[in-house]
């Protein structure tokens, strides 16, 4: 009877113990709720008053310039800081609108139920009341999801994808369960709010942002961790944030993504261990998009390599009206040309340089030139005798897209059809989704 009452004597200390721990968090959060946050973005303040809230954006470049939407992605203090060091050299050639997503930054935080729906009717309707023409489309994360959806639904608006990382458009089977237990977990609000608080904590948050941007906590500078903690701690921003941790923000658009015929560039950091095989996927399921590796960058190359990652995307795309330089500017501005294809011993150069370049333009003249060769010879390259049915896939090793030799038909475990084969250069597997 002694050890009973033992037990339960130390099981009512720990539980008034855990219940006075959760009381503290929650109240320290409460206490430091809201904190200072402005904008670090260059350009105009303005609020576009959206069904929701109140949406804050700014505006910069020549009024006359095309119009070029910047989102960022929804997470834990999340905000359009993330691309503040890409505004203003994007600013010389367009139009730039950069905006903070509801519950996010400097916008409204109202206590609804967010989705990834929420996000893609907010874009569409900034898209069609504020920029009102057809705009380039830069988005990172989770927001290259709903710029996908949105350029499947009304291509009219969109004139161009720039998707920064998109890793979220490739759904991660054991990510969704982790998220539908974290779901059933912060279901209740008050459970919600401590979980909220203590990821918050600024010794805590930093190891947050550490993950979010698939670095080491060491590498998160302090300027970084002190708008991230600005940001999350604003009245309801854990509204928003929460809803991004259980996945209710992820939006299944993998299907969309194989009909969607507007232009687009996949830019990935070089040194994230899934870029390659997230290219060949994507390319795999969608003819018009190109890729491009930035060097000396790991997941979110736009936060480490900014400057490079600008000159990837002039590369790709310079608006076709120049916009008149005046000879003050002339010396700080920097001159974008078109992307060159490379022999092989160049692109070596380049990669050493700093930025390895994928396009399908540049795939598609070596696939060609492949075949042709192989058709003058008589089709003896590589024991094949002729080229027979031609499929083109993504080569992780070649870094573009060849002609598959020997293709065969396949059907996947989700029960989709596709074709597998062997690259004609360097022998690696090649896969690529086909229509029914």
């Amino acid at each position: 009877m002694r050890r009973v009452g033992s037990f339960l004597f130390g099981f009512l200390r720990l539980l008034c113990l855990s219940l006075l721990g959760v009381f503290l968090v929650i109240a320290r959060y409460v206490v430091r709720t809201p904190q200072p946050l402005k904008s670090m973005l260059i350009g105009e303040a303005h609020v576009f008053q959206w069904t929701y809230g109140r949406i804050f954006y700014t505006v910069s470049g020549p009024a006359d310039a095309p119009p070029l939407l910047m989102l960022h992605t929804p997470e834990v203090g999340g905000s359009s800081y993330e691309l503040r060091k890409m505004v203003e050299p994007l600013a010389r050639y367009y139009r730039v609108y950069a905006l903070d997503l509801l519950g996010f930054g400097l916008s409204d935080r109202p206590n609804l139920y967010y989705s990834g729906e929420t996000y893609t009717a907010l874009v569409q309707d900034f898209l069609t009341e504020v920029i009102k023409k057809p705009a380039l489309l830069l988005a990172s994360g989770l927001s290259c999801n709903y710029s996908i959806a949105i350029a499947g639904t009304r291509p009219e608006l969109c004139e161009r994808l720039i998707l920064l990382s998109p890793n979220t458009l490739l759904r991660e089977r054991g990510a969704v369960r982790r998220q539908r237990r974290m779901r059933r977990l912060l279901h209740n609000p008050l459970i919600g709010l401590f979980v909220y608080a203590l990821l918050t904590i600024r010794a805590v948050l930093r190891y947050v942002v550490a993950w979010q941007q698939g670095v080491t906590a060491a590498t998160v500078t302090r300027n970084e961790l002190d708008h991230h903690y600005a940001a999350a701690h604003q009245l309801g921003a854990q509204y928003a944030a929460n809803a991004f941790l259980t996945g209710r923000l992820a939006l299944d658009v993998s299907h969309q993504i194989e009909t969607v015929r507007t232009p687009m560039v996949l830019l990935w950091g070089a040194s994230a261990a899934n870029a390659d095989w997230s290219i060949a996927e994507l390319y795999a399921a969608n003819d018009e998009a190109q890729g491009v590796l930035i060097q000396y960058a790991n997941a979110w190359p736009h936060r480490e390599q900014p400057l490079q990652v600008v000159e990837q995307i002039m590369a790709w795309y310079t608006p076709v009206v120049p916009l008149a330089i005046t000879a003050n500017d002339a010396t700080t501005i920097p001159v974008f040309v078109p992307q060159i294809i490379l022999s092989e011993e160049q692109s070596s150069e380049a990669l050493t340089a700093g930025t390895q370049t994928v396009g399908v333009a540049a795939a598609e003249k070596q696939a060609s030139a492949d075949v042709d060769a192989r058709e003058d010879t008589g089709g003896s390259e590589g024991g094949v005798e002729g080229v027979g049915e031609q499929v083109e896939a993504y080569c992780v090793k070649c870094k573009q897209k060849r002609y598959m030799l020997n293709p065969t038909s396949t059907i996947t475990k989700n029960g989709r059809n596709a074709k597998v084969g062997t690259c004609p250069i360097c022998g690696t597997k090649l896969f690529r989704f086909i229509a029914s």
